[in-house]
């Protein structure tokens, strides 16, 4: 191949999401097929530059910005359902860590409906409670308490409520089309609890 127009032919119509890509080496990962999920998670290097275990847990609805450009998530992080992921994160472990999550961890935890904006860091054995959003480039070294904004290094500047929902409910990738009746009835069973 000499050319762009040489290589045109190969590219698919659209090219997979990190997300789509990492359900698809988890699968073969549950099927015992390591040298599948293992190719499939170095696809991920080579069209995302990002590596995604094809171990690590995530749940259903995860959204990747520009289709998770950047992302590199440990091989024992767990990401809970219709989490909204910036590029160029890191969800990560902390060397000489000692602190460990609610599972007995030391790789972060996300719970369910977290927002990590772009560029950000969440590292070490510790939790992000649901609806929390991590602001752009922060470092994240601490657990966090639910329905919390985060900036910068580890500072809570605010809190997620019904009128604060709504106002950044496009933050949410999974709440596009709904209606603002449906968006809050989905926030109170977690708020409610």
């Amino acid at each position: 191949m000499n050319s762009i127009e040489d290589i045109l032919p190969y590219l698919p119509a659209g090219i997979p999401s990190a997300f789509d890509i990492y359900k698809k080496s988890h699968q073969m990962y549950l099927e015992n097929n390591l040298n599948a999920a293992k190719k499939y998670q170095q696809l991920n290097y080579l069209l995302h530059s990002s590596v995604i275990y094809f171990d690590c847990k995530m749940g259903d609805g995860i959204s990747f910005a520009y289709g998770g450009i950047g992302t590199v998530i440990h091989r024992n992080a767990i990401i809970d359902d219709f989490c909204v992921l910036g590029t160029n994160i890191t969800i990560g472990g902390k060397s000489g860590g000692k602190e460990k999550n609610i599972d007995n961890s030391l790789v972060p935890q996300l719970g369910k409906y977290v927002v990590v904006s772009t560029g950000s860091k969440i590292l070490g054995g510790i939790s992000i409670g649901c609806f929390s959003i991590i602001g752009a480039n922060s470092v994240i070294t601490k657990s966090i308490e639910p329905f919390s904004i985060v900036v910068g290094n580890n500072k809570i500047i605010g809190h997620i409520n019904e009128e604060k929902l709504l106002e950044m409910k496009s933050s949410w990738t999974c709440f596009k089309n709904k209606s603002e009746d449906e968006i809050l009835k989905i926030f109170r069973k977690f708020y409610t609890n």
